[in-house]
């Protein structure tokens, strides 16, 4: 298992970036990668035990399940399966003196799938702490 950590910063309040996080809803608006999520039991903010299906470009849906959730310190991690692959992602929101946002992406799994995930994660990770998400193309 390797591990990889990711990070950005920008000028959306520290408070929206943690919203745009919080709500799987908004995900697709910010991350690329991510054209739907379906959440089960319909809740509309993640909590440790939630389960869904992410999808992306490509079949089959990515199963996950959020494992920590610490709306204060406005960190959170999931643990995502697709097929026989397994990722941990540990995730974390941080004000920057100058009133934007830092973020943090820590990503732990098979290190070939680590890195051609990276450039996706990248950019999902500028377009969180932007004022306003570019819209998808």
């Amino acid at each position: 298992m390797a591990a990889l950590f990711l990070q950005a910063s920008g000028p959306a309040p520290v408070t929206e970036s943690w919203e745009r996080y919080a709500e799987p809803g908004r995900w697709p608006a910010w991350a690329p990668q991510v054209l739907r999520v379906r959440v089960d039991g319909g809740d509309t903010r993640i909590h440790p035990g939630m389960t869904g299906e992410v999808r992306s470009f490509l079949p089959p849906a990515a199963g996950f399940v959020v494992t920590a959730v610490d709306e204060l310190a406005r960190t959170w991690s999931w643990r995502v399966t697709l097929g026989p692959l397994r990722l941990t992602l540990d995730h974390g929101v941080d004000p920057c003196l100058d009133g934007g946002t830092s973020t943090w992406l820590r990503l732990r799994g098979p290190l070939p799938v680590l890195l051609a995930y990276a450039p996706l994660a990248r950019v999902a990770l500028r377009r969180l702490v932007h004022a306003d998400p570019p819209p998808r193309t």
